[in-house]
């Protein structure tokens, strides 16, 4: 076996058959007067899985005899995984019906047989189970507009930082950051200058140096100034990336 059969999270011991009973629900009418019968076929009906085994040993016995029963008696649908389940659509089963054999000539012996039936769920389970993902869903939209006022909190306390840092060295916040657009428009065309100046073994360092601290001035010009310069700045670098592929 590839998949080793499970029952929820627990294995079956001893297991030694399998067998799975899978048929169509065919609904006969009788006419009157036509040889033969007319059959309405109304789908397959669940999957029934037959498990047989046996066990020795009374603490192995035990153990298992608890855990099945428990499980029988809580009626409730549980995950069921085996081989022979491939290519189908089960996943859950409820167990129909256990049944033990002792002989008395293996009284160290248990032979059980297990009958297991697909689960289908109703509409009113599938309704709750929607309703469930819904919830999780709020619950993780909350959690992440959470986190996004946290950012823009620290955003905030980084902000204030740096305009005391500008008073305490008399800067103006102007001068570590943009103003406007145009500013970020020329240090790109100086840094593009720089670069047709030198050697074309100078390049990199030219670039990596001029669009480093462009970058940081764009970095720092988020922290300490309003939005409308984000937008402008995402429009330009748009409408350059258009430009170019196209």
């Amino acid at each position: 076996m590839k998949v080793k059969p499970m029952l929820d999270n627990w294995e079956l011991k001893g297991l030694q058959k399998i067998i799975s009973m899978e048929n169509r629900v065919l609904v006969e009418h009788k006419i009157p007067g036509l040889q033969g019968s007319l059959f309405q076929d109304i789908g397959d009906s669940p999957i029934q899985i037959t498990l047989i085994g046996s066990l020795q040993g009374d603490e192995v016995k035990t153990g298992f005899l608890e855990e099945i029963r428990s499980k029988f008696r809580a009626g409730k649908p549980i995950p069921f995984t085996a081989d022979i389940t491939t290519a189908t659509d089960l996943k859950e089963v409820i167990i129909q019906e256990v049944s033990f054999t002792e002989l008395s000539t293996e009284p160290d012996t248990i032979n059980y047989t297990i009958i297991l039936k697909e689960f289908t769920p109703s509409a009113e389970d599938k309704y709750l189970a929607l309703s469930q993902v819904e919830e999780d869903i709020n619950k993780e939209a909350d959690s992440q507009f959470q986190s996004i006022l946290e950012d823009l909190e620290a955003a905030s306390a980084i902000r204030e930082q740096i305009e005391d840092l500008a008073e305490e060295l008399e800067l103006s916040l102007p001068a570590l950051g943009y103003k406007s657009i145009q500013e970020v428009l020329n240090d790109l065309v100086d840094s593009v200058d720089e670069m047709l100046k030198k050697s074309p073994d100078e390049w990199a360092g030219t670039i990596k140096k001029t669009f480093g601290e462009i970058m940081a001035k764009i970095l720092v010009t988020m922290l300490t100034r309003d939005k409308e310069i984000w937008g402008g700045l995402s429009i330009i670098f748009e409408e350059g990336l258009a430009e170019l592929l196209g």
